[in-house]
């Protein structure tokens, strides 16, 4: 059974692919519902997968279709044939908006997801990461090898029959190695990884753990990662990789910086954060002449949470290549130590709106844990309407009694922004959607004042908002 805050996840991915259905293009409720998806990402990444009859999230927790308030998300993913859709932490409201207008667009040729696929890639989302079913491998990387060899290897057999296959399954994958056979050479690694981890043979388990040294080499890894893009399950791959940490780390991170295709890239990406090796080559490439080698470098770091990086970062942000600053913000963003903090609150005027959006995120990471006293403070001085509506967030999920207190003085009292435009209504709007997440249903009462009110935004927000705490 999936944990509590992984199907909340869902239910606010399909709130937005829901409200992105029902409403037109600028109404409020989409970037009311993209924020709270947005809210979601900044603590943490996740991924959703169509296994057969049940959605995956993060590969191993399981919701059948019929769960509770998930029903858009899926229809979504099997009316475009997307077999997986990844969120990366701190993912804006921006790219989530254009992924839910791509996935409740009707569409007549899905084509096993490619279409899909490659519209994302047009749209260079990266931080979202869409997968069509045709480009996910349904067959275990060992199918290929010989059904009788793979039988043997099973603790039932005899252990000479096993003996023999482990040798014969060697000798091939070094033939492949030579005419740089990636399914074979990969096959037979993890076929040989499974039996020396987990077979009862005692007495074989050296001479394999032995067969799989010799065959480990860097040639060997870099094929064995070749496989990943398309590999549905890539637990056995890295359970390869991770054999010789560092080279295989390597072998990937060669692999990410040659690869031409988004999805490829987010392929060897991943993998590297779930290896978590080759710290010392990613420090190293942060100084890398090419500009997307040190990208590269430096988001991986962020996304390991690898302390002791900040030193390089903090020089990279002060970069005058953009796209560095970008990735260094990116990454001590996600870091979150109190020096990569204080560097980004540094940042709060760069000339890049990326970077000011990952100063601002490192701003409400300094106000976690905060008590409504502070946040509701920090409501009253900021400017930044941005940062006030992540204030408003905050509140909500704080959900003490003096923290919707101030909600609700936000709703009844809104002031003016300060500037040429008003987002009182943006304001109060949030401040409905909090108090829904800080109550639940007994903020009913609360919210059903609201749908009557002057403003119109608010009205058609307190209404959606009473029909879903009411359902």
């Amino acid at each position: 059974m999936a944990g509590t805050d992984s199907i909340e996840y869902a239910q606010s991915l399909a709130r937005l692919f829901e409200v992105f259905e029902s409403t037109a293009t600028g109404a409020a409720p989409r970037e009311a519902a993209a924020r709270e998806v947005e809210n979601r990402s900044r603590r943490r990444s996740i991924s959703f997968e169509i296994d057969g009859s049940v959605l995956r999230l993060d590969s191993d927790e399981a919701l059948s279709f019929d769960e509770e308030g998930i029903e858009s998300l899926v229809t979504a993913l099997l009316k475009h044939q997307v077999g997986r859709i990844s969120i990366r932490q701190l993912t804006p409201a921006r790219d989530l908006m254009e992924v839910a207008t791509l996935l409740t667009a009707t569409t007549l040729d899905p084509e096993g997801g490619l279409a899909a696929e490659e519209a994302a890639a047009s749209m260079r989302l990266w931080n979202v990461e869409i997968v069509g079913t045709a480009s996910l491998d349904d067959h275990p990387v060992d199918a290929g090898l010989p059904r009788e060899l793979l039988a043997a290897l099973h603790d039932d057999a005899e252990e000479a029959a096993a003996e023999a296959a482990l040798r014969s399954l060697a000798a091939s994958a070094e033939q492949a190695l030579e005419s740089g056979d990636a399914r074979t050479v990969g096959g037979v690694l993890v076929a040989l990884d499974a039996f020396e981890r987990f077979s009862l043979h005692d007495n074989l388990r050296d001479a394999c753990a032995d067969a799989i040294k010799r065959l480990l080499s860097p040639m060997a890894l870099k094929l064995t990662a070749q496989l990943l893009p398309s590999a549905r399950r890539r637990t056995s791959l890295l359970s390869v990789l991770s054999r010789s940490e560092d080279a295989g780390a390597e072998a990937l991170f060669t692999h990410l910086v040659a690869s031409q295709s988004m999805h490829e890239r987010r392929s060897f990406f991943d993998a590297l954060i779930e290896l978590r090796a080759g710290i010392p080559m990613l420090v190293a490439a942060l100084d890398d002449p090419q500009w997307y080698v040190a990208r590269n470098a430096a988001e991986l770091l962020g996304e390991m949470r690898v302390e002791g990086a900040e030193r390089q970062l903090m020089r990279m942000l002060r970069s005058k290549d953009e796209r560095r600053r970008v990735a260094a913000a990116s990454a001590l963003a996600r870091l979150r130590t109190p020096d990569a903090l204080a560097a980004l609150n540094s940042s709060g005027s760069d000339v890049s709106p990326q970077v000011r959006y990952f100063a601002k995120s490192a701003l409400m990471a300094r106000m976690d844990g905060a008590t409504a006293r502070v946040l509701g403070e920090a409501l009253e001085q900021h400017g930044d309407g941005d940062v006030k509506l992540q204030i408003i967030a905050a509140l909500g999920r704080l959900g003490t009694p003096d923290a919707v207190q101030k909600l609700i003085k936000q709703l009844t009292s809104p002031t003016p922004t300060r500037g040429p435009v008003d987002h009182s209504s943006d304001f109060r709007c949030a401040s409905l959607e909090a108090v829904a997440e800080a109550r639940g249903a007994s903020a009913l009462t609360i919210v059903s004042q609201f749908r009557r009110d002057r403003d119109p935004r608010v009205r058609e927000t307190a209404e959606r908002v009473f029909a879903r705490l009411a359902g």
